[in-house]
């Protein structure tokens, strides 16, 4: 491989393999008693939005694999480890997260921590972004008017209160409020669709209480009006014996 040729490569802000063009190389190797490695670093540049990252390949004398080829022999492969950094999302931004214009961008002392959070989870640090979602919790609550002073159960029974939250979004945002605690006092560290599960509640609070306000409003209207068009038991049972 040499500097100016085509590699291809995993571009984060294309989100797929793309041709990259190599800007810079560096090896590394060594090892000892028969164990020998090698690490090759390449510094890239998308050809397809010109975002620059780096890459390694990583191989050693003890990890191939092993495959059946065309004429049916079994035949031994190289493994590769390869890497990125910046890392490859582990989640990707909703888009009125990344929105220049979004109205989180408006609430004081929320983006740093809510862009750490993300930032956490592309850089593999999973406990980080687990106690950071239990911090984004404590400053938009504090943002909806509820006393910061409060403990985080009295903060969440105050939104369900005032008509901010639902019972069952009360009851999962107990539980990401629960997940932080343990992250930060226990030293818990949640398995990756556990984690997915963290954001997907820290999401849907977040847009439901700044992005589209209106949501739950809308629906329960919805709900209402569907209410008053089904047939209650008794009417079906009065239909039935006529």
């Amino acid at each position: 491989m040499e500097l100016g040729e085509n590699k291809k490569a995993f571009c984060r802000v294309c989100l797929g393999d793309r041709n990259c063009e190599v800007k810079g190389i560096f090896q590394q190797d060594g090892g000892d008693d028969g164990y020998q490695w090698s690490k090759d670093w390449f510094l890239l540049q998308c050809r397809g939005c010109d975002a620059v990252f780096c890459q390694t390949v990583s191989t050693d004398s003890e990890s191939y694999y092993y495959f059946i080829n065309e004429t049916g022999e079994e035949e031994r492969g190289q493994e590769e480890n390869i890497e990125y950094w910046p890392a490859k999302s582990q989640r990707e931004r909703p888009n009125w997260i990344s929105d220049p214009e979004s109205p989180l961008r408006k609430i004081e002392g929320l983006w740093k921590p809510l862009n750490e959070v993300y930032g956490a989870l592309e850089n593999g640090l999973i406990m980080t972004a687990t106690i950071g979602v239990r911090t984004v919790f404590d400053i938009c609550s504090e943002a909806l008017g509820i006393d910061s002073a409060l403990s985080f159960k009295l903060k969440l029974e105050q939104l369900a209160k005032q008509g901010k939250i639902g019972h069952v979004d009360q009851e999962n945002l107990e539980t990401l409020v629960e997940a932080g605690n343990a992250s930060a006092h226990r030293g818990w560290l949640p398995e990756t669709q556990e984690l997915n599960t963290i954001l997907d509640i820290l999401e849907h609070f977040l847009r439901l209480s700044f992005i589209d306000p209106d949501a739950r409003r809308r629906l329960d209207e919805k709900a209402q009006k569907l209410k008053g068009k089904v047939p209650q038991r008794n009417n079906l049972a009065a239909q039935s014996r006529s």
